[in-house]
């Protein structure tokens, strides 16, 4: 994130959580072709236990960065929209209110109903 807000190109593999907000609109995907599970060896919380990670192969993360430095022009373009992208939705000041504004959703949904109040 620190990088679009500088407007620079990000090289991003579009897996996962980043895919609610990145796309190859704002940023440069690195094509992610397999999934893997984390290595046994690692302590994983059992929450996690079922989840898999991207398996990145280098050449994909090679052909992406080629394709900015070939690119120039273009890399600077996607830059200038992640920065803009950015900076309209994830300063602190709007992410401040969001999250305000579902934990004020979360304190409603907690209320108890006039009929459980008695």
């Amino acid at each position: 994130m620190e990088a679009m807000a500088m407007g620079l190109p990000v090289l991003v593999p579009l897996w996962g959580g980043v895919t609610e907000y990145l796309n190859a609109t704002v940023s440069v995907p690195i094509v992610v072709n397999e999934e893997e599970r984390p290595p046994k060896k690692w302590p994983i919380h059992e929450n996690y236990s079922h989840h898999h990670w991207a398996k990145v192969d280098p050449l994909e993360i090679q052909k992406s960065m080629r394709w900015v430095f070939d690119h120039p022009k273009e890399g600077a373009e996607i830059g200038a929209k992640a920065k803009q992208f950015a900076w309209s939705k994830y300063t602190r000041e709007k992410v401040a209110d969001r999250v305000i504004q579902r934990l004020d959703e979360i304190a409603e949904m907690l209320q108890p109903s006039p009929h459980e109040l008695g």
